[in-house]
C-alpha cells in the first residue's frame, strides 16, 4: 500500500491530494484524478438548492476551466 492510501483510510483525503500532486510533478503529468466518493464528503452551502457535486457531474463542461484553473491554483500553491 503507497502512502497516498494510507492518508485516505485515515480520513484526510487533502493529503492524499498533496501526494498525487507531488507525483504528478515528478512524472510531468497534467492530470488529476479525483475521487468523486471524496467530494461527497464535503458539505458545501446547498441554502438555495444547489448541489455542487450534482452539478459539476450534469454539467461538467461548465465547470471544467474553473476546475482546470483550481488545480493550477493547488499546484501553484505546493510550489509545483
Amino acid at each position: 500500500m503507497d502512502g497516498a492510501q494510507e492518508f485516505i483510510e485515515e480520513g484526510k483525503p487533502i493529503k492524499y491530494y498533496r501526494i498525487l500532486a507531488k507525483k504528478m510533478a515528478n512524472e510531468e503529468k497534467v492530470t488529476l484524478f479525483v475521487d468523486f466518493s471524496h467530494l461527497l464528503q464535503f458539505r458545501f452551502d446547498d441554502s438555495v438548492g444547489f448541489n455542487f457535486v450534482t452539478q459539476v457531474v450534469k454539467d461538467y463542461h461548465r465547470f471544467e476551466p474553473f476546475l482546470r484553473k483550481a488545480l493550477v491554483q493547488f499546484m501553484s500553491d505546493l510550489g509545483y
